[in-house]
C-alpha cells in the first residue's frame, strides 16, 4: 500500500495513468481494514493529491474515481479530510453538472 501510495503521489501527471493509479490505490484500500498506523500515514499523504483530482474539470472519470476514494477514506479518517481543507472543496463539487461525481461527494458530506 506504502509503495502505490508513493507512486501515485509521485507519479505521472497523464490522466489516463492517474485514474489508473487511483483505482489500484482504491482497491488497495479495502484490502487493509485495521486501524494501522501505517495506513493512517499513507492516507494523511495521498489526501492532498486526492483533492487535486477533485479540481480537474476536464476529466470527469478521474474527478468520480478520486471522489469514490475519499468517500471510502472518509469512513473513519474524516478528521484527515478535514485537516487537508476538503468540506470547500466537496461543496462547491456539489455544483457539478455531473450527479454521479455529486452523488460521492454529498456521501462524504
Amino acid at each position: 500500500m506504502k509503495d502505490l501510495a508513493e507512486q501515485f503521489i509521485c507519479g505521472s501527471n497523464d490522466d489516463k495513468q492517474l485514474l489508473q493509479a487511483t483505482e489500484q490505490f482504491r482497491k488497495s484500500l479495502f484490502k487493509v481494514r485495521s486501524p494501522d498506523p501505517v495506513r493512517e500515514e499513507v492516507i494523511r499523504g495521498v489526501v492532498p493529491r486526492l483533492l487535486e483530482l477533485l479540481n480537474r474539470d476536464g476529466y470527469p472519470q478521474l474527478q468520480r474515481e478520486a471522489a469514490l476514494v475519499i468517500s471510502t477514506i472518509s469512513f473513519g479518517h474524516i478528521n484527515i479530510l478535514i485537516d487537508h481543507g476538503a468540506i470547500p472543496i466537496f461543496l462547491s463539487l456539489l455544483r457539478s453538472p455531473d450527479d454521479d461525481l455529486c452523488s460521492k461527494v454529498g456521501v462524504v458530506l
